[in-house]
């Protein structure tokens, strides 16, 4: 084992503090299986989204998280020429985002949503 590694595991105080893992720890811990969107555009504008219904923190360092999309979704194209995508947690109260977004492919799933 890597001795850095070891060092953190073993003596907890170690951890990284900065800002990004601190929030990513604090977005991740009371979450067991994360309900999440993904959601990314394009360089032509066009948008996609998805419902994740399993969302998993990998690494808080290199801060990782893992995420599958199914390879003949239709929103993959667009996953696949973005430069990034966001992740939105979702909480109890959006169970509507949710279904919207976990419905099969069918006209714009952005409509009146901000």
């Amino acid at each position: 084992m890597n001795p850095d590694i070891s060092e953190m595991i073993h003596h907890p105080d170690t951890r990284d503090t900065s800002p990004a893992i601190v929030d990513l720890r604090a977005a991740m811990a009371p979450v067991p299986t994360s309900v999440a969107i993904a959601t990314a555009r394009d360089e032509t504008g066009r948008m996609a989204g998805i419902t994740l219904s399993s969302l998993t923190s990998v690494s808080l360092e290199p801060p990782l998280l893992l995420w599958c999309l199914r390879a003949t979704s239709h929103s993959r194209p667009v996953f696949d020429r973005s430069s990034h995508f966001a992740l939105n947690l979702l909480s109890d109260d959006q169970t509507e985002l949710c279904e919207r977004f976990g419905r099969p492919f069918a006209g714009d799933r952005f409509a009146g949503i901000d």
